[in-house]
């Protein structure tokens, strides 16, 4: 899920409190699955002391963002129940839809196969899941001819103790999307089933500990941070069609929010579901690269890596950056290998500073200006991540998965922008302010460039619409 509340105001106090400013490394590294590049001696890598002291940092943005383990539980639980609502037949008649998807933040989690080589032999031990405080359930719902997408809701009101809080409707992609906000009837306390954690949740002893030093955080960073927004404005941008409105009621602990994306077309759904298909390869392949690069402590970086990008884009005010958004392009400037390992950093620390040097000049419209642009070019997350001429001046930034555009034959005017909704201005300011504020090793002004700097890959040209 995108999540709910703006701002908390937390990624900065994390990653001030995790960053020293002593030093730059001087070595570049591009992930696997691009052109190889010499790695100096000097670099860092699988096992290094430097780095594994660093470890600890990565360790600690994920305690402190990360939703705490009852929470994911209680997340995971009502995710389960879901599809047995939707799909569940009622006095004989039929189910309202063909199918529920579950997708998502939780979804990536949920599906995350274990068969790293290095789990056979030790247990991760840090949070294995991309939910934070603010996460919801997001299920796309497949509906059956005839059928209105309001009955899915009306089942939801009439089982349990839910209530519809916003509603959007996007005629373009023929989807209706309910956000609902409650628990069902017979849903246990957290504490019940406690013993029955999920996979890869910390132990009861260590998830008390991080809730307490959440807590901290917490009151910390509300003290320290004062571009925070209100945490109970929640605004969210499920599929890239369509936005909700914000709601102004804050959940009981027990309570959770449902989006649900009811299409009414069979090709938008494929198409819905394919779109969706192609980000997780691009993920799931983001993370075994960091892997095979850096064994298990790229796993845990590359875990706080998206942490951070989510945490990011919530302070980021007025929706201007979702974190989705956030999140497809931290992959992508892995993708293109914009970061540069700094023995005073984590190897997390160094992929979010690339991401925001990334974000300053390729959202910037100043005198330094990168020659990559979004004014001149499309990004596109497939084949390995590359660059596009701009499809539409219609969008102020855009953003593909262009490979599944392409397979599913969609024209100009069908594809999916991930952009849509971003504001290059203000993720660039964004951007700019947390790099003076957290990375003082590098003046901010000061690009990525040299041997691990991106190069255009040549495209076929694209009409404009």
């Amino acid at each position: 899920g995108e999540g709910r509340g703006k701002g908390t105001g937390r990624v900065g106090a994390v990653v001030a409190g995790t960053v020293s400013a002593k030093g730059v490394g001087k070595a570049w590294v591009r992930p696997a699955g691009l052109a190889p590049v010499p790695v100096p001696p000097c670099v860092p890598g699988p096992g290094c002391p430097v780095m594994s002291s660093n470890s600890f940092s990565d360790r600690r943005i994920i305690e402190v963002l990360a939703a705490p383990c009852k929470m994911h539980r209680r997340l995971v639980r009502t995710a389960q129940r879901v599809p047995e609502i939707i799909l569940d037949s009622e006095s004989g008649t039929d189910s309202v839809a063909s199918s529920a998807d579950l997708y998502g933040s939780l979804a990536l989690d949920m599906g995350m196969n274990l068969t790293s080589g290095w789990k056979q032999d030790a247990k991760q031990d840090w949070a294995s899941y991309y939910v934070n405080s603010r996460s919801d359930i997001d299920f796309v719902v497949d509906m059956r001819p005839g059928v209105s997408p309001s009955s899915v809701a009306e089942r939801f009101v009439a089982k349990g103790h839910w209530h519809m809080v916003g509603q959007v409707q996007v005629h373009k992609f023929a989807s209706t999307q309910f956000t609902l906000l409650g628990k069902f009837n017979d849903e246990g306390s957290d504490d019940e089933d406690g013993k029955a954690s999920e996979e890869g949740c910390l132990s009861d002893a260590k998830e008390a500990k991080q809730a307490e030093n959440d807590e901290d955080e917490r009151k910390n960073a509300s003290a320290k941070d004062e571009g925070g927004n209100d945490e109970d404005s929640r605004s969210t941008s499920s599929t890239g069609d369509g936005k909700n409105e914000c709601k102004q009621r804050s959940p009981r602990v027990s309570e959770v929010y449902l989006d649900i994306t009811c299409i009414e077309n069979p090709t938008h759904f494929k198409r819905f579901r394919k779109r969706q298909k192609a980000f997780r390869e691009v993920f799931t392949d983001a993370r075994t690269g960091v892997e095979n690069q850096f064994g298990a402590q790229g796993v845990l970086a590359f875990d706080a890596y998206i942490h951070l990008l989510k945490a990011f884009a919530a302070k980021v005010p007025g929706n201007a950056l979702t974190g989705f958004q956030a999140t497809c392009l931290g992959l992508f400037t892995l993708q293109i290998g914009h970061f540069r390992l700094k023995p005073i950093h984590s190897i997390a620390l160094s992929f979010f500073e690339g991401f925001l040097r990334f974000c300053l000049f390729f959202y910037g419209d100043g005198p330094q200006s990168w020659s990559f642009n979004y004014r001149q070019f499309a990004i596109d997350l497939s084949q390995g991540g590359r660059w596009l001429p701009r499809m539409s001046t219609g969008w102020r930034s855009e953003l593909y998965f262009m490979q599944v555009e392409d397979q599913m034959k969609c024209r100009p005017d069908e594809r999916v922008n991930v952009a849509h909704s971003l504001d290059p201005h203000r993720v660039c300011v964004e951007a700019y302010a947390l790099l003076q504020r957290a990375f003082t090793g590098d003046h901010p002004g000061s690009m990525f460039m040299g041997q691990g700097a991106p190069m255009a890959v040549p495209a076929a040209p694209v009409p404009h619409s």
